[in-house]
């Protein structure tokens, strides 16, 4: 499942790599109001499933939509930026039959590409989850999970925007879940990027003490 907000340069490629996968699948891609190409370049590729939002709505609600829209019990989700590799979710899917979550760490694999003020804050950020859970987690913000649909529906899940991640990181383990992480290359994206390292930042920083401390 993948969320794509304004990434007309990259979905092509992304879709590409994922249709070339494998194994039994149901590709959706939830378009969050994109002002550019995305939403067109998306329904014209071949087995892809696309949901459009009329207006931006954040991108925990568009995998909200798509996650209630899925045909298939068990969901990855991947960002339509061509950082994540697609390429690993069948290993994603193989740790999950022993899992609840199952999240692709960037910081387990080769991270090289990613801004250092987004290395620094991911890495802050999943310090605090770890102490206020008293469990270790390497990368609480990936992109790139496995879950099962039955998961989302059952955390409560309050989040709009680019925290989500973090907050159904620290419910997971908050509420004593299996949780697994995969390593994965992190690739530098294609196109600009839609994170505010003060205003999405402040969000992550929110969405924890809110989840991990209430």
């Amino acid at each position: 499942m993948i969320p794509a907000y304004n990434e007309e340069k990259a979905i092509s490629s992304v879709l590409s790599q994922t249709r070339a996968l494998k194994l039994e699948k149901e590709i959706i891609v939830v378009d969050d109001g994109s002002t550019d190409l995305t939403w067109e370049i998306a329904r014209k590729a071949r087995g892809v499933r696309v949901l459009r939002h009329r207006g931006n709505r954040g991108k925990a609600n568009a995998l909200r939509t798509g996650i209630d829209e899925a045909s298939f019990e068990n969901i990855v989700t991947l960002d339509a930026d061509c950082t994540y590799p697609a390429s690993l979710i069948p290993r994603m899917l193989k740790e999950l039959e022993r899992n609840d979550l199952v999240i692709g760490s960037r910081f387990m694999g080769k991270n090289r590409d990613m801004p250092v003020l987004n290395s620094l804050g991911n890495r802050m950020f999943s310090l605090m989850i770890t102490i206020l859970t008293r469990r270790r987690v390497a990368d609480s913000s990936s992109g790139m999970r496995a879950f099962r649909k039955g998961l989302w529906n059952s955390l409560g899940m309050r989040s709009r925007n680019l925290e989500g991640e973090v907050e159904m990181t620290t419910r997971c383990l908050r509420r004593g879940l299996r949780v697994s992480e995969v390593p994965i290359t992190y690739r530098e994206r294609v196109g600009k990027s839609k994170l505010s390292p003060v205003r999405d930042g402040f969000r992550f920083l929110v969405a924890i003490i809110r989840t991990g401390l209430l």
